[in-house]
């Protein structure tokens, strides 16, 4: 009679309490899949204020010249992508505005073989387009984004510059994901 009176060790009380505790760490594992998944994902916005640009520009070394501008922006958590319209003559683009490391023959050079665009690519909006490109760390002694890439695509006619940088290490990442918030 006194092993028909004891207890059993695993109760119901004690099931639904580690069946509760399962649940609440599934649900904080989902939600931490959900925002991952969420912040992984690029966001483009077009409406790049001048201090926006302002920042672009300090950040990546990089001088605008009247008439060029960053048209659009984009963010995710291991990558910043910006576009920029309006350059006309490539071979200053590339030395007055890039830095980068060329005399006016390297320049030349450069140019025409950017103009060449042998290959496709995806920009920005992941549409193919023919392209030239280069990390700008090949032509840049003095670089602060050893993975930025710098692509020259040909969109209705006009060269489009989109330089992205993937991994990479800014004091400005918050401020960053605030522009593609707006």
């Amino acid at each position: 009679m006194r092993d028909s009176l004891k207890k059993p060790i695993i109760t119901l009380k004690l099931i639904m309490v580690f069946l509760g505790i399962f649940l609440l760490l599934l649900v904080f594992v989902v939600v931490r899949v959900y925002l991952y998944v969420q912040a992984s994902q690029l966001k483009i916005t077009e409406d790049v204020h001048v201090s926006d640009s302002i920042l672009i520009q300090e950040d990546f070394g990089i001088d605008l010249p009247p008439g060029v501008e960053i048209t659009r922006f984009g963010y995710c958590e291991d990558l910043i992508i910006f576009r920029i319209e309006g350059v006309t003559d490539l071979e200053a683009f590339l030395i007055d505005s890039l830095h980068l490391d060329l005399n006016a023959e390297e320049a030349q050079n450069l140019s025409e073989e950017i103009n060449y665009r042998g290959s496709r690519r995806e920009d920005m909006y992941g549409e193919k387009r023919d392209y030239t490109g280069f990390r700008l760390s090949k032509y840049r002694s003095n670089q602060t984004h050893e993975n930025a890439e710098v692509n020259f695509f040909l969109i209705d006619g006009k060269i489009v510059v989109e330089i992205s940088e993937t991994y990479f290490v800014t004091e400005n990442r918050a401020r960053y994901r605030e522009i593609v918030k707006r």
